[in-house]
């Protein structure tokens, strides 16, 4: 045969063998393709040692926390900070009206009202400030009260799209906590250039008391979470936690319930069965 008619017959082949019919998938294929996989699990580990970032809000509005000698919030901070140092090379950086670096803290000046002075809570900069260091891990402890005469909610939420367009794993604990002090109302306009507060006395005593704070994690991948959470999360005991990086919807199990009377005449990929019948026996 004629090279060229060779190849043609080849080529047929192949085109025959591409349209006739994909062999039936196996039971556990079938059932894996309903398994939701949580979103960034199959991402490299491509920086789990990197270096930690605490970003500690030092407003005004969260002065009450440490007004009381010792309080849930002041407790989680000790607690962060502690476990971060062991294992982790960690800088702890104080925002508020400016970006302040605090290379030798001591935790009693961290958990101290006098910490808690600035005017602003410029979420914004900082969520911006973490998405251009995204080879870096970042907790945020705040009450996550935006108030930056720079910025409003839009500006925060395009932030907050930037860093899940890195793709970077985030996960949001939220904690209540004694509160003795000045609850700013940002929703209010100022007066006389001072932001109208609400004095606030919340105990934590009982179950879901106390005012809410919150801290955000941020790592550039699942491996560096997942040793952020063992670190400097250890058994932190978080009354709510929200992971946005895992997937929303999780298929347990796979049944299947025909309704009462109708005879199940369909298989997935395979063919169906006839109906059975009884055998009956004449009577004389």
């Amino acid at each position: 045969m004629p090279r060229c008619g060779l190849l043609l017959c080849c080529a047929y082949a192949a085109l025959l063998i591409s349209c006739s019919d994909p062999p039936a998938p196996t039971q556990a294929e079938i059932e894996q393709t309903f398994q939701a996989e949580p979103i960034g699990q199959g991402q490299p580990a491509a920086s789990s040692n990197a270096d930690l970032d605490v970003y500690i809000d030092g407003s005004q509005s969260m002065q009450g926390f440490t007004k009381n000698s010792e309080t849930n919030f002041t407790r989680k901070v000790r607690q962060i900070l502690d476990q971060s140092n062991s294992g982790l090379k960690t800088e702890v950086v104080k925002f508020s009206t400016k970006m302040e670096p605090i290379p030798d803290y001591k935790i009693q000046q961290i958990i101290s009202p006098e910490f808690y002075k600035g005017l602003d809570t410029p979420l914004r900069t900082v969520l911006d400030g973490i998405a251009s260091k995204s080879n870096r891990m970042a907790l945020v402890i705040s009450d996550m009260v935006q108030s930056d005469v720079n910025s409003d909610e839009v500006a925060l939420s395009r932030s907050l799209t930037a860093l899940t367009q890195k793709q970077l794993q985030i996960d949001l604990l939220a904690f209540r906590s004694a509160f003795n002090g000045d609850y700013y109302i940002e929703s209010l306009p100022k007066i006389h250039g001072k932001q109208q507060t609400l004095e606030l006395h919340r105990s934590e005593s009982l179950p879901d008391a106390g005012r809410p704070f919150y801290v955000l994690a941020v790592a550039p991948d699942r491996g560096a979470l997942e040793r952020l959470k063992r670190l400097a999360l250890r058994k932190m005991e978080a009354a709510k936690n929200f992971s946005p990086a895992d997937s929303p919807i999780s298929v347990q199990d796979l049944t299947y319930s025909p309704a009462a009377g109708k005879p199940v005449n369909w298989v997935v990929q395979s063919r169906s069965e006839p109906p059975h019948r009884e055998d009956r026996k004449s009577v004389v």
